[in-house]
This record gives structure tokens, sequence and C-alpha cells, in this order.
């Protein structure tokens, strides 16, 4: 077993130091047993090369993402090699790390698509199903606004010409303007706010959800290639070095992709929220309409009663003006 795979299992062993390897840990963790091994982290000068990463960290980093029973009983029992398996190209490449970033380069961009996609196709139905209940509310808006001036024109075309002429106001322009106009603002405003949430949504998907760019870690991974990462000549540990300094990135890609779908969501989450009330808000605008017409409706009742009495309270008055003449 070369050296890279025996460090797969038991934590990279170091031959810059004599110190001797003691386990704290041995237990499984899908079936990969760790050992803390005798790498220092203090600083650049120790047996890690300064990439402050424990052997936990790489071991898991390195196998975690290889997934899942296939691998784990390779790793507990080395000699079954399961044939044409995924865990089968792990261990054929365990002295590589090519195949090991490739498979957790691709997961990662791969659950980036997925749940860009899962989470702004959904919001764009509901977006699209929203929009085509619009139009069916501004239809019952119109009805509305039908049935009240119905209701209006019943109240005033039986009016005799002195009331109506004192109900023809500006007040009563007001109260039936108020109906006749009313409802669209309110249902725009609301679809407004709606639209922007869901703008909103996909710029934040669509600039914060990937953390990397694919060119990016594959330049931080060629850095550790390179040797970049420590100031020592080089020496026969150089390839443990290379491998823990991988091992670090790989380690937070692999939680990172783990963590697509919440980030998704919480990226999404006031969009998912508004379009999850939007049709109740939007009917709503409705109830207001229909409350705005009983109230205007009441209102005008009130100023055609108050006409009704000046008309009375004048013909009153006019027999008696017409009786004292005939007196006089």
């Amino acid at each position: 077993m070369g050296r890279r795979q025996l460090a797969l299992v038991s934590g990279i062993a170091t031959s810059a130091t004599e110190t001797e390897t003691t386990s704290v840990v041995d237990q499984s963790a899908n079936g990969l047993q760790v050992a803390l091994g005798n790498r220092e982290n203090s600083d650049t000068f120790g047996t890690d090369g300064g990439t402050n990463i424990t052997n936990v960290e790489v071991n898991y980093a390195r196998a975690v993402p290889t997934l899942p029973e296939e691998y784990a009983r390779n790793l507990q029992h080395p000699g079954e090699v399961i044939e044409g398996t995924r865990a089968q190209l792990v261990v054929e490449h365990s002295s590589s790390p090519d195949a090991w970033i490739e498979t957790i380069l691709g997961d990662y961009f791969t659950a980036a698509n997925e749940s860009r996609w899962d989470r702004l196709g959904a919001l764009d139905e509901q977006l699209l199903a929203l929009e085509t209940y619009v139009d069916d509310v501004t239809a019952m808006l119109d009805r509305i606004r039908i049935a009240f001036g119905i209701e209006l024109n019943r109240s005033l075309l039986t009016l005799e010409a002195p009331v109506m002429r004192c109900a023809s106001s500006p007040q009563l322009d007001s109260l039936a303007r108020s109906v006749f106009e009313g409802g669209n603002d309110c249902v725009q405003q609301r679809l407004d706010t709606v639209q922007r949430a869901h703008s909103e949504a996909r710029r934040n998907v669509s600039q914060q959800l990937v953390e990397w760019s694919e060119e990016q870690l594959r330049a931080d991974i060629l850095k550790c290639s390179n040797g970049e990462i420590t100031n020592h000549e080089s020496s026969p540990t150089d390839n443990e070095y290379e491998l823990a300094c991988i091992s670090e990135i790989l380690h937070q890609v692999h939680l990172r992709t783990l963590l697509l779908s919440h980030t998704a969501e919480q990226l999404t989450a006031n969009a998912r929220s508004l379009l999850g009330t939007a049709k109740a808000d939007i009917l709503e605008c409705a109830a207001l309409l229909v409350s705005q017409a009983k109230a205007s409706l009441n209102a005008i009742s009130i100023l055609i009663s108050n006409c009704q009495e000046e008309k009375e309270v004048v013909e009153e008055m006019q027999p008696t003006e017409r009786q004292y003449d005939t007196y006089i």
C-alpha cells in the first residue's frame, strides 16, 4: 500500500520527526478509522508544513465525499474491492488526488446548479401563477365597480330635480371616484413588492450561492501542487504537504456542498414568504374595494337624505310666505 493510501486510513505519516504517534481517537465514521497522528500545527516550521490542518481533517476530507457504503466497506476490509463501483475507482486512484479533486468539485457545482434550479424554478412557477391570478382579481374589481355604479344610478335617477341639484356636489364626485378608480393601485403595488422580492432572490442566488468559481478552486489546488504553501526546501515529505493542502481546500468545498440547499433557502426566504401569501394579499384588494364601495354608498345616502331634508324645509316655508303676502 502506497504512502498516501496508508495515510488515508491512519493519518499522514511524517518522516520529518521521530515523535511517537499516540492514538487518541479510534472510532468508525462511515466506516473510516480515524487516528490522530503526530503532526504539529503551531507554525510553519512544524511537521505539518504550515498548513494548519489536523490529520482528522485530512482523512475526513479525503474519505467522506467519496461516499458511501461501498467505499466504507473497502476501508474496513481493504481486500474486498467491489468490481465496477465508485469505491474501486477511489481505491485504485488513492495514490493520486486527481480523482478525489474531480469528485468533490463535480459534486459541488452539480449540487449548486440543482439547488439554483430547484429554488428559482419553484419561485418562477409561483410568480407566473400569481400574475395569472392578478388578471382574475382585476376582473373581479371591474365587477365590483359595475355593481357600485348600478347602485349609485338607482339612488340618483329617482331623485327630484331640486334634490339632484343639491346632491350633485364635489363630495359626491369624490365618493364615486374613490370606487371607480380604486383597487388597481392596491393590486399593482402588492404585485410589484412580490416581483422585486423575486428579482432579489434571483440576484442573491446568482451572486452568493456559489462561493468559489471552478477556476479559483483549481488555481488554489495548483498552488498546493506547485509547493507554494511552504517555504522549506524539497524533502521526502512534500507529497504529504501537498495532500494536506489539497485536503484543507476540498474539505471546505465539501462542507459548502452539504450546505448548498440550506443556503439557497436562506437566499430566497423573503421571496418564498411573500409568494406564499401573495394571492391572499392581492385578493384583499378586492375586499378593500367592496368595503370602500359600501362606505361610499352609505355616505352618498346620507348626502341625499340631507338634501331631501333641505328641500322639505324650503317647501314648508314657502306656503307661510304666501299666506303672509295675502294678509298684507
